[in-house]
């Protein structure tokens, strides 16, 4: 791990201690009024959609920056490398999206009281 690296891997460290955290409270809440609608109706789950999505998107745009080939490098045919990457990539940006849609549906739920999902 280089000095280069501790700020993004104190980023997404952050990010997952984040989640569990919220995840925990929202269980907690969730055990203490006994009822399965708290999970829509609590501040938690916006919160812990958005530090989700946050740490998605901290983590693909890492890996797009340090697994991107050089620029001043020799072209090269495709490899397993770059596959990695595109793979990745796409994964990481289906789960980034896939968090905005549950973000976005938790936040009208509580706005008009309905049960969007």
């Amino acid at each position: 791990m280089s000095a280069r690296n501790k700020p993004l891997i104190c980023a997404v460290l952050t990010s997952a201690w984040t989640q569990l955290i919220l995840g925990l409270v929202l269980l907690l809440e969730e055990n203490s009024t006994q009822n399965s609608a708290t999970m829509l109706d609590s501040w938690v789950s916006p919160a812990g959609a958005i530090s989700s999505a946050v740490c998605d998107a901290i983590i693909t745009i890492s890996i797009f920056i340090y697994l991107r080939p050089l620029r001043n490098s020799p072209l090269r045919k495709a490899n397993y490398l770059r596959q990695f990457n595109f793979v990745f990539m796409q994964m990481g940006v289906i789960t980034f999206t896939t968090n905005l849609t549950v973000l976005i549906l938790l936040l009208v739920s509580c706005s008009e009281s309905l049960l969007c999902a």
